[in-house]
């Protein structure tokens, strides 16, 4: 077991870190391996794991099922389904900020704070603490 596994600083991995492969020899590909496929890596072709807008996939969806969903979208949620919920801090902290008090103590403190804290001002400052979404992405 490597001690510097366990370390109490946690790093992140971003996807600059992932590091290209040159597809070398025909042993690079595994027993799977079909040239005439064009999904397929090419002997000789650098296959990375940094995926961009231009890159066409997953291969067996149409052009048009991966333009739709290439992006986010939000659906109206039906009436009988639409549930109340609380406010995340994400929701109460702009709320919050707007307010003499927000001001006061200022947005860092106010990530500091627990939920059940920011929640209890909210209802002292009038702010509802309870939303109902009609949306959903």
């Amino acid at each position: 077991m490597n001690k510097n596994w366990h370390s109490t600083l946690y790093v992140p991995w971003t996807p600059s870190q992932a590091r290209n492969t040159k597809i070398g020899q025909e042993g690079f590909v595994g027993p799977y391996y079909d040239a005439s496929n064009p999904a397929m890596v090419t002997i000789g072709q650098e296959q990375t794991m940094n995926f961009t807008s231009e890159d066409v996939g997953p291969f067996w969806l149409t052009a048009e099922e991966r333009e739709r969903q290439r992006h986010d979208r939000e659906v109206e949620i039906p009436e009988d389904k639409r549930k109340e919920r609380h406010k995340v801090k994400k929701e109460l902290i702009p709320e919050l900020m707007d307010t003499e008090w927000g001001e006061k103590e200022g947005e860092i403190r106010l990530w500091k704070m627990t939920h059940a804290e920011l929640a209890k001002m909210a209802q002292a400052s009038s702010i509802d603490i309870k939303i109902t979404p009609t949306t959903t992405k």
